[in-house]
């Protein structure tokens, strides 16, 4: 029986069409794990789970046999990724030459952090992401605020973020709450913060006094204690990116006074606090008070780091 050159041609087609679906399936594979790598170390690092790992992949094509390695490279593509996202907002937004710049004279010698032998926070990356979307948004709504409390000392000492310092701060005014309103995350509906957006976040009782408000969880339970990002009663708001997030506290003025209202509910002459000055934090320009000397002495015995690094460990002082 002789084979016609269709019946040949037939064939090396469906041979070089095997051929390539094979190929894909391999790389989808392959892709699959590494985001499966990804996200393991995202949402569950620090947990050393990487033997039952190894051993979930050692059945795929690819092997890895040096997981560290990979989330070093992991968490180098992801300052990358961070560095562009931050360049790309910053370099949108208009600047207020108006302003003045944060005299941060005083400054000089209370950035002492120990030996520098302690690890690089990892949260410095996302916390730039979080801090460059806020500016966009209040660029873009023509929201009044200023950083505060641990972001503000941070970025008077040395223009960055404590290194053990566990959100960011900012005060808003509290009529611009109004604005925000309308962009809030009206219900949480995931397990874990993995979806990489953006969610502003309000207490529901956001509008009343501090003393009478209640705590909810992201899914929206009522609960007695702290249960997670949502459960909060002071901020009166939140700007969350999976577990990293900024908490948006709300200050006031009348004559010559700035109130800050619920947390550290101080009051100040409004001359040490507005007009605000342009000051940086972690290579990213926002804003602050004019004074934050006298912030700083209501809220903290000394303006020198709480605590020093000292042969690979954070020591209290």
């Amino acid at each position: 029986m002789m084979i016609s050159k269709t019946q040949i041609t037939i064939c090396i087609l469906l041979i070089f069409t095997l051929v390539n679906l094979y190929a894909y399936i391999q790389n989808t594979q392959q892709s699959g794990i590494l985001d499966l790598l990804k996200r393991r170390y995202d949402n569950d690092e620090g947990k050393n789970d990487d033997v039952g790992l190894k051993a979930n992949l050692e059945d795929r094509t690819v092997h890895f046999k040096d997981l560290p390695t990979i989330k070093k490279q992991l968490l180098q593509e992801m300052k990358t990724e961070s560095d562009t996202f931050v360049k790309s907002l910053m370099d949108q937004q208009p600047k207020d030459e108006d302003l003045e710049w944060l005299d941060r004279d005083d400054a000089k010698g209370f950035a002492e952090y120990g030996d520098g032998s302690c690890p690089v926070t990892t949260d410095r990356a996302p916390w730039q992401k979080v801090l460059a979307k806020w500016i966009k948004v209040a660029k873009k709504h023509n929201i009044r605020y200023f950083l505060t409390a641990g972001s503000l000392l941070g970025a008077w000492r040395d223009e960055d973020v404590i290194p053990y310092d566990q959100d960011l701060d900012i005060r808003i005014h509290i009529d611009d709450f109004d604005k925000l309103y309308p962009l809030r995350q009206r219900k949480f509906i995931w397990e874990s913060y993995d979806d990489y957006d953006f969610h502003f976040y309000f207490t529901r009782d956001w509008r009343l006094p501090y003393d009478l408000r209640r705590r909810y969880s992201c899914k929206g339970k009522k609960v007695e204690d702290y249960e997670g990002q949502c459960s909060f009663t002071d901020p009166s708001a939140r700007l969350i990116y999976r577990q990293w997030h900024m908490d948006l506290f709300a200050y006031t003025y009348y004559q010559d006074t700035v109130k800050f209202i619920h947390f550290a509910a101080y009051e100040y002459r409004k001359e040490d606090i507005l007009p605000v000055t342009r000051c940086m934090l972690m290579g990213i320009e926002t804003r602050c008070p004019q004074k934050p000397k006298v912030i700083f002495k209501n809220l903290y015995n000394s303006f020198k780091p709480t605590r020093i690094c000292s042969n690979k460990t954070w020591v209290k002082v």
